[in-house]
């Protein structure tokens, strides 16, 4: 493999990572926050 498209596969890679950890750090919180508006009782495991 060239080095030049091996550069190429690690930032691809090093990119999907990065926005796969973003979405967690978003996605995860709301979820979690909808699920404990829509039902008090587990109110409490929105945030551990």
């Amino acid at each position: 493999m060239r080095s030049g498209a091996a550069a190429e596969v690690r930032i691809l890679l090093s990119a999907f990572f990065a926005v796969a950890v973003a979405l967690q750090a978003v996605v995860i919180p709301w979820l979690a926050a909808d699920a404990a508006s829509r039902f008090p009782e587990v109110a409490y495991l929105q945030t551990p």
